[in-house]
């Protein structure tokens, strides 16, 4: 049954709509279908932008983007990598020769920093917070050492000596494209980018302990990128593709790390011989439920992969499609999400996505990381 529009909604809608906002961007930001977007707009005949006003329109945000990439372009240029100081790390895993060899696989997607998250709690009869910049830190320190504990069990019977982190996007939160945002958030955008380059290079430095190698590849999420509206943008625009060119900078002269930033939404990596796309996940409309017809449609216009490595729904879980296609589908760093509650009635859980995988199986074995307190 659908639901009905208030008279509250009707007066949002005509606010949004008056700000040229697209019907695509009102339906995430109420959180109801594009069509019934689509078909009250014209039921309540809301009046679009002259052309006039598109073209200027228009023209600001292509002014407003290209500022955005020279001064990111710029700070990335101008970064001294000697302004972090990384310690010297030695790994204290022996790898013995008789070990079949296995490599490990992290997700990590969905981390929102500087969102500050709150709901009522029943038992305690009162609203308490979920989520801040304390409990990412606490969040990151559990995940690091939960790939250590479960790298030291397996390496009684695997080699792993090789890492790769799938950094799946919306590590930032931004606080600028959402109407209402600034009250969800305790830092801006550019303490968001900063406060994520610290933490990111010391976890990914830590992971030296336990491997030999460490592959990064980023991509961008929905989140970063530096406008209001939900369109086609440069990825060199989003602040998180900055964020990862820093990290990726950092670690230049690191021969144990290599950090891949692509200049495209998603990229394809390959993985002791299987192919894994990373995608954000936001190009899928809807909740992520079902997400089987959306993947076998990706894979009949793109192929070439046979795994998927995504993120954006908050729903950690894992599919097989058929017998071609493996997906990971990543979940968020918040728990009891009050935005993903109110759109989808399911409160998310923190998870990660940690697994292995040989030259013959694309997972042979895999954990989801709970980053909640015990």
């Amino acid at each position: 049954m659908l639901k009905k529009w208030t008279k509250q909604e009707e007066q949002i809608l005509r606010k949004l709509r008056a700000e040229g906002r697209s019907v695509r961007e009102i339906s995430d930001l109420m959180g109801r279908d594009a069509n019934s977007v689509d078909h009250k707009i014209y039921a309540l005949k809301i009046p679009v932008l002259s052309a006039a006003q598109n073209e200027i329109k228009i023209n600001k945000q292509s002014e407003r983007m290209a500022f955005i990439k020279e001064m990111g372009q710029q700070l990335v240029s101008s970064f001294n990598v000697n302004s972090i100081k990384l310690p010297q790390i030695i790994s204290k895993i022996k790898y013995a020769a008789d070990k079949k060899e296995e490599w490990s696989i992290l997700d990590i997607s969905d981390v929102h920093l500087g969102v500050v998250n709150k709901v009522f709690d029943t038992t305690q009869g009162k609203q308490v917070v979920t989520y801040d910049f304390n409990i990412f830190q606490q969040e990151l320190e559990r995940l690091r050492q939960s790939v250590i504990e479960i790298h030291n069990l397996l390496s009684n019977a695997y080699n792993l000596k090789h890492l790769y982190i799938n950094i799946l996007g919306d590590i930032l939160t931004n606080d600028r494209i959402f109407t209402g945002q600034i009250f969800q958030i305790d830092r801006c955008v550019g303490q968001q980018l900063w406060d994520s380059v610290a933490h990111l290079v010391n976890f990914i430095n830590s992971m030296k302990v336990i491997y030999e190698k460490i592959t990064v590849t980023c991509v961008i999420g929905n989140h970063g990128r530096s406008t209001a509206e939900y369109s086609e943008e440069p990825v060199e625009n989003s602040f998180e593709y900055h964020l990862y060119r820093i990290i990726q900078q950092t670690f230049e002269k690191d021969q144990k790390i290599e950090v891949i930033v692509p200049n495209t939404q998603n990229t394809i990596v390959e993985i002791a011989g299987h192919k894994h796309l990373l995608m954000h996940g936001d190009q899928f409309r809807g909740s992520g439920g079902n997400m089987s017809p959306k993947i076998e449609k990706l894979y009949v216009n793109v192929g070439g992969f046979s795994v998927v490595d995504m993120g954006h729904f908050h729903n950690c879980k894992e599919d097989n499609i058929s017998d071609k296609i493996l997906v990971k589908q990543n979940g968020a760093w918040i728990e009891k999400e009050d935005y993903a509650y109110k759109r989808f009635r399911t409160y998310s859980i923190p998870k990660q996505h940690f697994y292995g995988c040989n030259k013959r199986r694309a997972c042979t074995w895999s954990y989801t990381l709970d980053l909640r307190k015990n």
